[in-house]
């Protein structure tokens, strides 16, 4: 006697349910399949990483000299910042100070607008440095007054754009 359409569903769920079951239980069994087979190979290794996570860092070293030339003809009060948060990073670290992102940043976020109020620059004049070529037409809605100009610097070739009268409302 055949089954009726209702129990072919019934076995057709129940055994959907077991080969998602045991695919999940698969998953955990995953972990200590991969401990073994790190043990057998020697790559990856989580002891080897636990390890290799206690080196220190090296110290940094005082004796070094770096100009930042960059914020020489800055007025005080006035900001440098760039559009890139790795450029941006490296700007704070080397001079010391923060150095605020401009504009989009990255598609990973604009954490920076947490850390820059950019309602104090209203009005001033913002130097945005980036190591790709300025397009002042993007810049000018946020300024009254943008010059875009490329500076070479130890054979690196920075783009710099010194944006006057700053424009919050539009940039927010």
């Amino acid at each position: 006697m055949s089954d009726s359409r209702e129990d072919k569903n019934r076995k057709l769920t129940l055994r959907l349910l077991g080969f998602a079951a045991g695919a999940f239980a698969f998953g955990f069994a995953l972990v200590p399949l991969y401990d073994v087979l790190c043990d057998i190979t020697g790559v990856g290794n989580p002891k080897d990483l636990l390890r290799a996570s206690t080196v220190q860092a090296v110290e940094h070293d005082e004796s070094r000299l770096v100009t930042v030339e960059f914020v020489a003809d800055l007025p005080a009060g006035n900001a440098l910042m760039s559009p890139s948060y790795s450029l941006a990073s490296m700007l704070s670290y080397h001079g010391r100070t923060h150095v605020s992102v401009f504009g989009t940043g990255s598609y990973h976020g604009r954490f920076d607008d947490s850390l820059t109020d950019f309602s104090s620059y209203d009005g001033k004049s913002i130097r945005i440095v980036s190591t790709r070529r300025l397009d002042p037409s993007e810049l000018e809605p946020f300024f009254s007054a943008v010059r875009v100009k490329q500076h070479i610097l130890n054979d690196a070739t920075f783009w710099i754009a010194d944006g006057d009268g700053f424009r919050f409302a539009r940039y927010w």
